[in-house]
């Protein structure tokens, strides 16, 4: 980490790259946030065990969905809309930890906010290839929770850093949660267990929905922005 010491700032869970003084025009500006946490692991197990009842997400099942070969699966899906007990616990956890989030960088927000989400899961020798979540004016935050234990990391692309001193590497266990600016690149190597399984999400102010609604004619039909529910 000495390699990115510079301009970065650590305050607790709250980890950020951030441009101090832009002295020209030309200056590069740079702003990346992170929050690191935890999930406390019974809830996570019971969340798990869910999911897996879901044709869709069990590998061991014919209708699995190989998410490394379906672009558009985790656009549509919204696990949070899901009339579950844990789900809906699940949310609260959310919730409860971007409120401690906001509260540490002075963040106010009188807004409503808004979640989609999918689950994520990798087989033995899958990999996520570098990818972010969301790149528009309206773009707020995103998130992943890991629920099972690997020895792998999510590796973050912190720019222009990261194009000469490598990633931002983060270390995956079951319970841990991430909260990240939805803009930041990011993949997750090959996998040598059986199988690694997340939850991938974003969160969207009201004024997010609202601008989305109002310039619809100029925005991507397919948006994950269009799936979401209350937080």
């Amino acid at each position: 980490m000495d390699i990115f010491f510079d301009n970065f700032i650590k305050n607790g869970k709250h980890l950020r790259w951030v441009s101090i003084n832009k002295t020209n025009p030309f200056a590069f500006t740079m702003d990346n946030h992170f929050w690191h946490d935890k999930i406390n692991i019974k809830l996570i197990n019971k969340v798990k065990k869910f999911i897996l009842t879901k044709k869709e997400y069990n590998i061991k099942h014919n209708e699995f969905i190989d998410q490394t070969k379906n672009d558009t699966y985790w656009i549509s899906n919204n696990i949070f809309k899901e009339e579950n007990k844990e789900i809906k616990i699940l949310k609260k956890e959310i919730k409860k930890i971007l409120n401690n989030f906001f509260k540490q960088i002075n963040l106010k927000l009188n807004e409503k906010i808004y979640i989609q989400g999918w689950p994520s899961i990798l087989k033995k020798n899958q990999f996520h290839k570098e990818h972010f979540h969301e790149a528009h004016e309206f773009s707020f935050l995103s998130g992943n929770i890991i629920l099972t234990n690997n020895k792998t990391t999510t590796d973050y692309y912190i720019y222009p850093r990261s194009c000469q001193f490598g990633y931002y590497k983060h270390k995956n266990f079951s319970g841990s949660i991430t909260l990240f600016s939805s803009f930041i690149p990011h993949k997750v190597d090959t996998i040598k267990d059986k199988f690694r399984m997340s939850i991938g999400f974003n969160l969207y102010t009201q004024k997010s929905i609202d601008y989305f609604n109002e310039t619809i004619e100029n925005q991507i039909p397919l948006s994950p922005i269009r799936f979401v529910v209350e937080l």
